[in-house]
């Protein structure tokens, strides 16, 4: 009896263990993808919401579009996207540990997962997001046009 005792104690011990690698994996995950959407999503702002940083010229001060420029070229107006995007993930996650008011590392992977998910796809939608000031800003197309010889 006291080896078979002694057996349970070892596998509840390993259970254990492999349930704290389990939760500290799960929160590093989490806390590294948060990280790394934040960067991307501040680094891609820039290049989405300021598209005249890069040119020779910008529209006249005091037009929307320069306004609009301006705001998000620097802080904290190329943090803000990022910013929103990450706090409201992360209260959804407080939220949702809340509800369930359990260990939540299920939950937390859930998080994680969905996060990796996420930097996968917002890398090659970038591509396609850069070109969006070309379609929605008069002025934007023209200077297009006419670096790609079309115009």
């Amino acid at each position: 009896m006291f080896i078979h005792q002694a057996i349970r104690e070892v596998v509840q011990k390993v259970n254990h263990t492999g349930q704290n690698i389990s939760f500290l994996s799960s929160y590093l995950l989490l806390i590294t993808t948060w990280s790394i959407i934040f960067i991307l999503l501040a680094a891609f702002t820039e290049g989405w919401l300021a598209p005249w940083d890069t040119r020779p010229f910008r529209p006249p001060e005091g037009t929307w579009e320069r306004t609009v420029n301006d705001f998000f070229e620097g802080s904290p107006g190329s943090l803000l996207p990022a910013s929103l995007i990450v706090t409201m993930s992360l209260a959804s996650y407080l939220y949702g540990k809340v509800k369930k008011q359990s260990d939540g590392v299920n939950l937390t992977w859930v998080f994680a997962i969905l996060n990796l998910l996420f930097i996968i796809l917002i890398v090659p939608l970038s591509a396609w997001a850069r070109q969006l000031p070309y379609k929605w800003l008069p002025l934007m197309k023209t200077i297009y046009l006419k670096e790609n010889g079309r115009l």
